[in-house]
């Protein structure tokens, strides 16, 4: 599963004036990909925000499992959610 993750990363700024977090992922969408797509409304997200495009996949690759882990910022192995 590829996943472009948008994380929030608070500078002196947004730390001030930001008050919603926005997550976006694509479901089997690769980084790779994202360079040549012609998304101009989540690439100005991507220019005014903050993101990254090295996430990773927890293997065996599942849907479920990826989503989980991302949310809870942990691996199948410490929530134990494996589907």
């Amino acid at each position: 599963m590829g996943c472009l993750l948008f994380m929030c990363i608070p500078s002196l700024y947004a730390q001030n004036h930001v008050k919603h977090v926005v997550v976006v992922g694509f479901d089997g969408l690769g980084a790779y990909a994202v360079p040549k797509a012609n998304m101009p409304h989540l690439k100005k997200l991507m220019e005014d925000g903050a993101f990254s495009l090295k996430a990773r996949t927890v293997l065996p690759s599942s849907s479920a499992v990826n989503w989980a882990s991302m949310i809870m910022g942990a691996g199948p192995t410490m929530h134990g959610y494996t589907e």
